[in-house]
């Protein structure tokens, strides 16, 4: 078992070192997905809003990212995806007010 840890942990420390703005949003994510699971055990509005701010910040770290960086072909899939989050964030918001 100790031999699939060390794994884990050298394939984690080589993908932040490696790509820090891409590896933050993936743990923005994982935590956004463990905040609306949560949300769905518990239903307290506080989950459902940290979600969608971690949602939020990873979409707008996408869209900051892809519109400083070089012309790439696959950059307008990159930002459709970052506005699908970011109406993820809105959808999640405005459910987070029914509830309250």
């Amino acid at each position: 078992m100790t031999r699939i840890t060390q794994f884990f942990w050298e394939s984690l420390l080589a993908a932040s070192q490696e790509n820090p703005p891409r590896f933050v949003e993936l743990v923005m994510l994982s935590l956004a997905g463990v905040m609306l699971v949560l949300w769905l055990f518990d239903e307290r509005w506080p989950y459902l809003v940290l979600s969608a701010s971690y949602v939020l910040g990873s979409a707008a770290s996408i869209w900051v990212r892809e519109l400083i960086s070089p012309y790439r072909s696959d950059r307008k899939v990159r930002l459709f995806q970052a506005t699908a989050m970011l109406s993820l964030t809105g959808f999640l918001m405005l459910l987070s007010l029914q509830e309250v």
